[in-house]
């Protein structure tokens, strides 16, 4: 809230004058319609801690330590958090020269260009590509994780043939890729 108010005083200096109340009123008339239609983008019923906390037990107990997790950013921010919080260390995440991270034993390997959310048209071409760049040989397993909090989960969406195992929780998806 005072980050709302603090832009809307900087707005409300460089506007004209003679404009500034006609803009007030035209939002305080629009923004009721805009709470009402929307949800907020911490909604507890999309972005469930207990699904965070499942998909994050099923990761410890069946993806090895060491293994390449390919994440996009959202997911990655996440996992920085959840994966790292039960450690004494509040700083366990450790960027490596190649732009990939280690988290609490795991590889974090984004995709090359920023991807917020995973597109699942392109997902799996990504994800070899980088687990090409990155010398993951094909005997290793290539796990892709993705919390999708506006987006329905990506896991029902990718092919069933590139995939050895998928979990959902909620709108997160752990999933083992098949490598092509």
């Amino acid at each position: 809230m005072p980050f709302l108010a603090a832009g809307l005083s900087a707005a409300f200096e460089w506007i004209p004058r003679r404009w500034a109340v006609p803009i007030l009123l035209l939002g305080t008339s629009i923004a009721p319609f805009w709470i009402s239609r929307t949800s907020p983008d911490n909604n507890p019923q999309r972005q469930s801690i207990s699904d965070m906390t499942e998909a994050v037990s099923y990761v410890h107990s069946n993806v090895p330590r060491g293994a390449a997790i390919f994440v996009d950013d959202e997911t990655r921010l996440e996992l920085e958090h959840y994966l790292a919080q039960d450690r004494a260390d509040p700083k366990g995440v450790h960027v490596l020269p190649d732009g990939s991270e280690t988290v609490d034993g795991y590889r974090l390997i984004p995709p090359a260009d920023y991807t917020w959310s995973f597109n699942p048209s392109a997902v799996l071409t990504q994800a070899n590509q980088r687990a090409s760049e990155f010398a993951i040989p094909r005997s290793s397993p290539l796990w892709l994780v993705s919390v999708a909090w506006l987006d329905p989960p990506l896991a029902p969406r990718l092919p069933i043939e590139q995939m050895h195992s998928s979990r959902v929780f909620g709108v997160i998806s752990v999933i083992e890729v098949v490598r092509n």
